[in-house]
């Protein structure tokens, strides 16, 4: 009802509905940016490739991960943004985040923000053949196995 006691009529309504809607949604749109993404389950950990088949320069993209060799070893970092988890794309100097900006070096420093944190690197071995990377085990950067 309006202040006088009148109903409200439709128009009114069907004028005022369209900018609560959007409201709405960038009000729901902000504070998803303002959330980290869900933790992993624990206890992933990720069959990459036969270690036969990944030769030295050899790398292998799995959501969220990317695993490398090279002459020192095998290696995995996170293809996540440390700013909001956006996904990140690998180019020749390192990654960059096409959501905010983040662009990151080879080894998963932040060049440039609004991500301020590292990428994480992750644990990796070779069990029967098998190269598999634990997203449990977070290592230095720099780590890598030797094979």
């Amino acid at each position: 009802m309006s202040e006088d006691g009148d109903p409200v009529s439709r128009r009114a309504v069907l004028t005022i509905l369209p900018g609560v809607a959007a409201a709405v949604g960038v009000a729901g749109g902000g504070l998803a940016m303002l959330l980290r993404p869900a933790p992993r389950d624990p206890g992933q950990t990720l069959r990459v490739s036969r270690l036969a088949d990944m030769d030295i320069g050899g790398q292998v993209v799995l959501p969220g991960v990317l695993v490398m060799r090279d002459q020192a070893g095998l290696y995995a970092i996170s293809t996540r943004c440390t700013h909001l988890g956006c996904g990140l794309v690998r180019h020749q100097a390192g990654f960059a985040c096409n959501c905010h900006g983040s662009v990151f070096s080879e080894t998963g420093e932040p060049l440039r923000g609004p991500a301020t944190q590292p990428l994480p690197w992750y644990a990796v071995r070779v069990t029967e053949g098998w190269v598999l990377a634990d997203l449990d085990r977070v290592v230095r950067p720099g780590t890598k196995t030797a094979v």
